[in-house]
């Protein structure tokens, strides 16, 4: 096939790219259409409730926002509130209207601006979490993609390695354009804000109609629809060109051409670096290759010489045979990818990586919550290579997770002349300390069904021939005469889960555990 062929490819590439973009734009577009719902009819309730013609006087207004709002309307901003998926986003946000201060002296215009704030806040994170996805969605497929046309084009099935999720998040973190794209949302959306603040109380002020007021709000949210399109669209082109780059690298390719779509809406810039020779270590996004300008649709092709040809087949050959592996003429992507990337286990963890991410970006929210320092990774990209290649340490994570968990929300009793002793019966996957002299006595331990499965003593009881650990546990056997077992030593989890109350050297004697 001619080289023309391969050009036209490789922009196809770019057009399901921003397709795959056009889905995410509507989710974000839908948000902000629900947004506008939401705000006109709070602005509604306002008018109806103390307006008989749509509109407020300034005398009406005036006493309407200055007086102090309503318990029920904070609830209702709370609920709000939690439909934000952005765990820290959620918690600031929970944090200042549950604020004692603020809450007692919240007027009206106040909770109105609460209002605006919590929704363009609910905006930016739907864009900043579809965009997430949707961008990680297309890195992905551009890689693969480029691999695929390359080794159709060549003939040549050489080996390569799957794109991992840390590399397409190093991708989306590069703020190549001076910002990154979470950043701009941020600063678009505080914008946003701020004209709608003012379109509402300068309404009400002036006893503007809601008709008006509508329209306005509907012209200024659509400046931000525009906004959040034109950002999804540029940093849908950055992250396939860089995905595509990356999969140039891991081919060998030496040098690339800028690909421009040849049409009536190609920007000039972007015609004046049409065919122009890049290397490949030379790339630059925003630079020399796209995009070069907002909402930009080009591209670019791997540029082959003969000696390019002749390092893919080194690549391909059979270390036994010696002959280099092909690829069919007329072989789908489909049946490549589940050839070369689906029945490969390492690239099947990143498939999960990619598929999970949103819920595994709860799921480390939830765990760095609660396990704070003890949290053995540092970031979420670590926590996913846990998750998803190392099974024994994520059960062991699980577990750690589960144990805090009902740590932080056990239940303290004081020993005193009329109570000496935890109940055998208590929650279900729940913890009792019994407490003697301000210290921790005695940790009991509920399993599923609320019985008591195990028991750590923190001391030896001033028995050490029986006690010679020290601390030790009791695990309960209800099949036995006696079902809290003999004392025994700690596991090594058991130590790490319980570090609050047992410390190797002062109340445990070292672990003889196998």
């Amino acid at each position: 096939m001619s080289k023309g062929y391969w050009a036209k490819r490789a922009l196809r590439r770019m057009d399901e790219y921003h397709r795959d973009a056009d889905r995410v734009i509507g989710k974000v577009l839908e948000a902000y259409q629900g947004s506008i719902a939401d705000i006109n009819e709070e602005m509604m309730k306002i008018l109806n409730t103390y307006s008989k013609n749509s509109k407020l006087s300034p005398e009406e207004a005036k006493q309407y926002l200055t007086n102090i709002e309503s318990k029920e309307y904070l609830n209702r901003l709370k609920e709000r509130i939690k439909t934000i998926t952005d765990e820290d986003l959620k918690t600031e946000l929970l944090r200042r209207i549950n604020a004692p201060a603020y809450r007692a002296r919240l007027t009206r215009l106040q909770a109105l601006k609460e209002k605006l704030n919590i929704e363009v806040k609910r905006l930016a994170d739907v864009q900043i979490r579809e965009m997430e996805q949707g961008l990680f969605n297309t890195a992905h497929r551009a890689y693969y993609s480029t691999i695929f046309d390359i080794q159709r084009r060549t003939g040549i099935g050489f080996s390569f390695a799957e794109i991992p999720a840390k590399q397409i998040e190093e991708i989306l973190k590069n703020p190549w354009s001076g910002k990154h794209f979470s950043k701009r949302i941020w600063g678009n959306t505080d914008k946003l804000a701020v004209e709608l603040e003012h379109i509402l109380t300068k309404g009400f002020m002036s006893g503007a109609s809601i008709q008006k007021m509508s329209k306005e709000i509907a012209d200024t949210m659509q400046v931000g629809e525009f906004a959040a399109t034109r950002l999804i669209r540029t940093e849908t082109t950055y992250v396939a060109n860089m995905a595509e780059l990356a999969a140039y690298k891991e081919a060998g390719v030496e040098k690339l051409m800028f690909l421009a779509t040849l049409d009536s809406r190609t920007s000039e810039i972007c015609r004046s670096n049409d065919g122009n020779i890049i290397p490949v270590d030379k790339a630059i996004p925003g630079e020399n290759i796209p995009p070069l300008h907002p909402n930009c649709r080009s591209t670019t092709i791997e540029v082959f010489e003969d000696d390019d040809l002749s390092k893919l087949k080194r690549r391909a050959r059979d270390p036994v045979t010696g002959e280099s592996k092909t690829v069919p003429a007329n072989i789908t992507y489909k049946e490549w990818y589940e050839e070369n990337v689906a029945n490969n286990p390492k690239a099947q963890a990143e498939e999960k990586k990619f598929k999970n991410r949103a819920s595994d970006k709860k799921q480390y929210s939830m765990y760095r919550e609660v396990l704070g320092e003890d949290l053995p990774v540092k970031d979420f990209a670590e926590f996913q290579d846990l998750k998803y290649n190392d099974n024994e340490e994520w059960e062991k994570l699980k577990s750690d997770y589960r144990y805090k968990n009902m740590l932080n929300k056990r239940k303290i009793v004081n020993e005193d002349k009329n109570n000496r002793s935890l109940p055998l019966e208590s929650e279900p996957n729940s913890i009792t300390d019994l407490i003697y002299d301000g210290k921790v006595k005695q940790r009991r331990i509920y399993d599923d069904n609320g019985k008591a499965v195990k028991d750590i003593d923190t001391t030896d009881h001033n028995k050490p021939k029986y006690h010679p650990m020290g601390a030790h546990k009791h695990e309960y056997n209800y099949n036995d005469k006696n079902p809290r077992g003999k004392p025994e030593y700690f596991t090594e989890d058991e130590l790490r889960q319980n570090k609050d109350i047992i410390k190797e050297g002062e109340n445990y004697n070292g672990n003889k555990s196998k």
